[in-house]
């Protein structure tokens, strides 16, 4: 029973110092039975117990299956982890990147839009000259069509209604239409 005792002993040593835990393989050795087998054990204790080593051997093999598969697991987690934050440091330069391009868009924009308005307000300030030009040549041409018109019409109708002077002299009476109309000269 000592070496039982012993095998446990064993056992919380090494979970302690390595952090895993090992079922004892061994909980009856074959010595154990020939030890006892003089003090009269039966033999039904030790098929017991060599069944109890074959348990306890394949409960230790799938304790040490199940630790592999978990440092496995472990390790792929420390991997993903690696990559996740492999994956995490390319966005932020990504999104570094994406603002700083969007930034420099920003300020093309804004540049633009202050060159289309300077351009505009010049365009504005030249067809306003343009304009006013354009009024000026559009009333100066009402203006003479309708010194033109007024001038033909008393063309037209002087004729028909020439006051007589005394004298009956045709020159004279285009002295005097000419006094009186200053606006033909300017037509």
């Amino acid at each position: 029973m000592e070496t039982l005792e012993e095998a446990l002993e064993q056992a919380k040593k090494e979970l302690e110092e390595e952090g895993t835990y090992r079922m004892p393989t061994t909980a009856y050795p074959e010595e154990e039975w020939e030890e006892q087998k003089v003090k009269g054990w039966p033999r039904p204790l030790h098929i017991f117990g060599v069944r109890q080593n074959q348990v306890n051997m394949g409960t230790g093999a799938r304790l040490r299956a199940l630790e592999i598969q978990n440092r496995a697991l472990e390790i792929r987690m420390e991997r993903l982890e690696d990559y996740i934050k492999l994956l995490v440091e390319r966005e932020q330069t990504m999104m570094g990147r994406v603002a700083a391009e969007l930034n420099a868009m920003e300020s093309d924009l804004e540049s633009m839009r202050a060159e289309v308005n300077a351009q505009s307000a010049k365009v504005r300030k030249s067809l306003g000259s343009d304009l006013t030009a354009m009024r000026t040549d559009i009333d100066r041409l009402r203006l003479s069509t309708q010194l033109n018109s007024n001038a033909i019409d008393r063309i037209l109708k002087g004729p028909l209604s020439r006051p007589e002077t005394p004298s009956g002299d045709a020159e004279s009476v285009d002295m005097l239409e000419k006094s009186e109309n200053p606006d033909v000269k300017k037509a």
